[in-house]
């Protein structure tokens, strides 16, 4: 009743965290939300992007973690917010949750790597995928969704300075399309959005338990679905902006399960203390609730 949660979802959290980090995550739930950015390394560093903005007169404090992120503590600007800041219009930048960059980071790509975003939304993580195997990788973006394939294939790719590196298709990528198999495939699922919702507030009474029970299907379904297109000693990437344990190492366990998992093992966090598995928390690290699972296809 403190923040304002349905009673379910309050039981969920303190059950899964503990009561303490339940309510600290609660109370971060109606704080306002960090206005990020992420500075498209295809066209600037983020130290240039720093000044830049600085010298307008701007706030900003680069990200903990993502090397690519800087925060504004001052909010959105006046007059125009975001959009008016300097370098905009040129593509410097984009606006991206630092925890939706440590997804993007957590694919490890390399330059010249074929990289299949699986679920790509409206393409915040292909673009940072973009960055990552530029200039002679390729980044095969697809998603369910026709109009947000019609986002993703338009000029966005352009003011990235992407073109050439993102292709969306109007079909499933298959490992014919993308040359016999991906070095890293990316499925950032569709989900209850449960770990963002100070960003929409409204959420967190729309959604119910049984809806949930049925997201987590699809969320396996599109798991092995993506799974399929990694070549042997690929990666693995499953993610989402949820914070129920249903929909992240529920899910994660039933793949591990499933006769296609046994064909992946845990690949580890760097310096994470042999973890495959990791969560952003709005009340620890700052940014938007996260869950990020990673695996390696055996070779």
């Amino acid at each position: 009743a403190a923040w304002s949660l349905p009673q379910w979802l309050a039981k969920c959290w303190v059950e899964e965290l503990g009561a303490y980090s339940a309510f600290a995550l609660g109370r971060a739930m109606c704080a306002p939300a960090r206005v990020t950015l992420r500075a498209n390394t295809l066209k600037t560093t983020r130290l240039a992007l720093l000044s830049k903005i600085t010298a307008a007169g701007i706030r900003v404090v680069p990200t903990a973690e993502s090397p690519w992120g800087l925060w504004l503590p001052d909010g959105r600007p006046p007059g125009g917010g975001v959009w008016k800041l300097p370098g905009w219009d040129e593509g410097l930048f984009e606006v991206q949750d630092e925890g939706s960059q440590l997804i993007a980071l957590a694919t490890e790509a390399k330059h010249g790597e074929v990289v299949v975003d699986f679920c790509a939304g409206r393409g915040g993580k292909t673009w940072a995928l973009a960055a990552l195997v530029a200039p002679s990788g390729n980044v095969h973006a697809w998603d369910i969704d026709a109009d947000l394939r019609k986002q993703l294939a338009g000029s966005r790719a352009e003011r990235a300075g992407a073109v050439g590196i993102v292709h969306v298709t109007d079909t499933p990528p298959t490992k014919g399309t993308i040359g016999g198999g991906a070095d890293v495939v990316l499925v950032d699922a569709p989900c209850s959005s449960s770990g963002a919702l100070r960003r929409h507030p409204s959420q967190r009474w729309a959604m119910s338990q049984a809806e949930i029970l049925n997201i987590t299907q699809v969320q396996l379904r599109v798991l092995c679905e993506a799974a399929t297109l990694v070549r042997p000693g690929g990666r693995l990437v499953y993610a989402t902006c949820s914070l129920l344990r249903v929909e992240n190492e529920g899910v994660a366990d039933a793949f591990e399960l499933t006769p296609l998992g046994t064909e992946f093992r845990p690949w580890h966090f760097p310096g994470r203390n042999c973890v495959h598995r990791r969560t952003l928390l709005p009340h620890v690290e700052g940014t938007d609730g996260f869950f990020i699972a990673r695996w390696e296809r055996r070779g």
